[in-house]
């Protein structure tokens, strides 16, 4: 999970009201949207996956990470279309 999502949560379950904001160009704060959220959510991932992928030292460890990640993805598909909510 990452640390916003985490903040969310605990802000969540301590019953403080949380309202992420974003600064404009001229200075003004407005409410972040939805898929604003999702967009940081999906750039920190990739930011953490070329973190880890950068460790990894050779074409067989990334190889065996690549063809994890697909199978645990495919995994996670599986799921949703057995099980839709």
């Amino acid at each position: 999970m990452d640390p916003l999502q985490a903040l969310l949560n605990s802000s969540k379950d301590s019953g403080l009201d949380v309202e992420i904001k974003r600064q404009g160009p001229n200075g003004c704060l407005a409410p972040v949207r939805e898929r604003e959220l999702a967009a940081l959510h999906t750039k920190s991932k990739i930011a953490t996956t070329a973190q880890l992928l950068q460790k990894l030292e050779s074409s067989k460890e990334k190889l065996e990470w690549a063809i994890d990640t697909k199978n645990e993805g495919n995994q996670l598909l599986i799921l949703v279309i057995i099980s839709p909510q």
